[in-house]
């Protein structure tokens, strides 16, 4: 029987990801959404660990691992984690920073395996595995049609095993596709292999496959009540361990449940097996767990009784639980009779009228406590008005049809949130396009009959815009930033006051979703009408560096960006955030805005900045100009159009969106602090007229704050 012995505390955020380490053995290597990764050894002491090491390098979350075997040039083997970067870095157990980087996927790295002479293989969002071989990548796999999450080699045969959102798991040779696996009905999250040709999956279907390398489904396991989210195979290369949503790691043998270890965290992401045979798993609430069978490796006593007591006070959900009514819930005498099955659940009306969760332990034959249940009391819309979704409580829960014959979808709402971020949120976990923000924020602000509009909140730590993520501009701020638009603030009643203005910086809108933005590219390919604008795959895959700034853009690439502005206006808007992002280059903008191509770009700018395009266009077009201040190429370009831009840009108002409000008061004030340092007397007093046009049409707090500070910046110069 599994017990606790260690929790590995250092992490500051989730552990996503979570691989056995060979040097030493019994080392454990976990990765976090905290950007970073972490080798454990075990202690000469006592039965805990310690970081031996911290991986850095990667500049967004790290979600997959894995340990390349001793060679002849790296006989202690080699550490890989894939990233939300799009970059697989390769360490060495010495040091903290990279030995080299794979690069070549344009989305999150999601999963990765290795195999024997330098053989790696990597799957990710952009719907692809890739097949490494050292540096070098041999091989692109691509016939999924969602995410590719994970990846295994059986090393018999050398066949490549992918994993995919799609529903389905396919078997690769030499690049072409061998073998089609069918049978999970959602996501498939992890693969592990049993033998030379078998092998286990698992999926948000809350199953456990085992399959043949021909395709047939030898076993399912049916046990965890949630998302299935990882699966190992234990030293003895026949029995398993899972981990998932509903906060559990479930040890399998001959084929049956045999444990249920309870965790204190909502998600279980991931487990790996140690070669002595113990457990390490990584959770949401970013420690990672190791449980052992052996008792000289289990936590002592007062060890388990803490970890016990851990679990026992952990708060769950109402909606966790799947509802019920706390009167048809039994009491205490329930717990008298054993359980049915191993990890068995009750929930259990206590007499205070609280409502406790207990698990049945079928190898200590008892009842143990797992949780309180929060919103069991006082918490129903009867009691508190509130309704209760996703284990949250909201003022209001609409129910949203997005698409005809597909299932409606819920769209939670309190008054006290901004609509737009509300509706971001919305959008973010349903994968739906960007287009779609202004029309769910008005439909919250319809339904909801205008409650919490009118008073905007005050910026907090968790709002994030679209496409750029991060809060409002704040005068005085380090310039350089994102400066995107956050919940709107009362603009200053003393437009004098000289910490606001004269503004001395350009502001610029920096960061974005590029995952989003590459998925979207792909798809709006293979939409463009009779095919003239469409690209080939590997072309697109390419073009999407050009987002990142430091990425030296190619002549082809750059041209071919220039084409991709031609695409229809209900298309486009991806290609123009591609655009905007590539501006912060200064080689890019050069170009750009080159003598024979600056009519090209001003042109597209304007054609997407109409009244008649779609929102996200305009707001992109704008942003994209605002990113022309970076560099002087790019600031005098504006400048010589100051007058066509500035006039498309009024004939936007009124009547926009807030995001757009904000790009059209931030370009005028990069006008107006571009212009106070000039002495061109008739640009300024133009510029401030149409800063004072603005300033009446305006209806965003944060759109107005920005246009008084350009409208003090020129009337200070003056």
């Amino acid at each position: 029987m599994y017990k606790f012995r260690a929790a590995l505390v250092g992490h500051s955020s989730d552990v996503r990801a979570v691989a056995a380490g060979i040097c030493p053995q019994g080392s454990v290597i976990t990765c976090s959404r905290d950007e970073t990764a972490r080798i454990w050894t075990p202690n000469s002491g006592d039965v805990g660990f310690a970081t031996a090491q911290t991986l850095r390098g990667h500049s967004r979350y790290v979600v997959a691992a894995c340990v390349m075997p001793p060679c002849d040039e790296y006989p202690d083997g080699l550490i890989l984690t894939g990233s939300n970067d799009a970059n697989i870095h390769v360490y060495s157990h010495k040091s903290s920073e990279p030995l080299y980087r794979l690069t070549g996927h344009t989305a999150t790295v999601a999963a990765l395996a290795a195999g024997k002479f330098g053989t790696i293989v990597s799957g990710s969002w952009d719907c692809s595995a890739r097949v490494w071989l050292g540096q070098k990548c041999v091989l692109t796999l691509s016939a999924h049609s969602a995410a590719v999450w994970a990846v295994a080699i059986l090393p018999g045969s050398g066949l490549v095993i992918t994993g995919s959102a799609d529903k389905t798991i396919l078997a690769w040779k030499t690049g072409k596709v061998v073998q089609k696996f069918t049978g999970h009905t959602d996501c498939v999250r992890g693969l592990a292999l049993l033998s030379e040709d078998e092998f286990l999956s698992c999926g948000n279907d809350a199953t456990i496959r085992h399959w043949n390398i021909d395709g047939n489904c030898i076993h399912t396991f049916y046990g965890h009540s949630n998302f299935v989210y990882s699966v190992a195979v234990l030293p003895n290369g026949s029995d398993l361990v899972s981990a998932g949503e509903d906060r559990t790691v479930r040890v399998w043998r001959r084929g049956e449940l045999a444990q249920t270890i309870n965790v204190p965290a909502q998600s279980v992401w991931a487990v790996a097996c140690l070669q002595n045979g113990d457990i390490a798993a990584g959770s949401s609430d970013g420690v990672c767990r190791v449980f052992s069978a052996a008792p000289e490796r289990q936590a002592p006593p007062d060890g388990q009784h803490a970890y016990e007591q851990e679990v026992a006070s952990t708060q769950m959900s109402k909606a966790d639980l799947g509802g019920y009514k706390v009167s048809d819930l039994p009491g205490a005498e329930v717990l008298l009779a054993p359980g049915r099955r191993d990890g068995q659940t009750v929930m259990v009306r206590e007499a205070s009228g609280d409502v406790t969760c207990h698990s049945w332990s079928a190898a200590e034959q008892q009842w143990k406590k797992v949780g309180d249940v929060v919103g069991a009391s006082g918490g129903s819309t009867e009691t508190s008005g509130k309704v209760l979704h996703d284990g949250k409580q909201y003022d209001y829960v609409f129910t949203v049809d997005i698409q005809e014959g597909a299932p409606p979808l819920k769209l939670p709402y309190n008054t006290s949130e901004d609509p737009w971020q509300a509706a971001q949120r919305f959008i973010h976990k349903h994968d739906l396009s960007q287009a779609f923000l202004d029309q769910v924020a008005n439909f919250i602000i319809k339904n909801s009959g205008g409650a919490g509009v009118a008073a905007a909140p005050a910026p907090s730590a968790d709002y994030y815009d679209p496409f750029t993520g991060t809060g409002r501009y704040v005068p005085g701020a380090a310039a350089g930033g994102d400066t995107s638009s956050g919940p709107a603030a009362p603009a200053p009643t003393t437009p004098a006051a000289p910490r606001y203005f004269p503004q001395d910086e350009f502001l610029y809108f920096d960061k974005g979703n590029v995952d989003g933005m590459a998925t979207k590219l792909r798809e709006f390919n293979q939409r463009t009408g009779d095919g003239s604008h469409r690209l080939e795959e590997a072309v697109l895959l390419e073009l999407t560096k050009l987002a990142e700034p430091a990425e030296t853009p190619s002549p082809n690439h750059l041209a071919t960006l220039l084409r991709l502005l031609d695409w229809p206006k209900e298309l486009a808007f991806p290609a123009i955030d591609l655009l905007r992002l590539a501006l912060r280059n200064a080689a890019t903008c050069e170009f750009f805005c080159s003598p024979e191509r600056r009519p090209a770009l001003l042109a597209a700018l304007e054609r997407f900045a109409q009244p008649d395009s779609p929102p996200a266009n305009q707001m992109l077009a704008l942003r994209a100009c605002c990113n022309l201040f970076r560099h002087a190429d790019g600031e005098r370009t504006v400048l010589e159009a100051r007058e066509t831009v500035t006039a498309a840009a009024l004939a936007l108002l009124p009547g926009v969106s807030r995001a757009v409000e904000v790009a059209l008061a931030t370009l005028l004030l990069n006008m107006a602090t571009s212009l106070r340092r000039r002495g061109e007397l008739e640009a300024r007093a133009q510029t401030l007229s149409a800063l004072g046009v603005l300033l009446q049409r305006l209806t965003d707090g944060e759109a107005l704050f920005r246009a008084l500070v350009g409208f003090g910046t020129l009337a200070v110069a003056a």
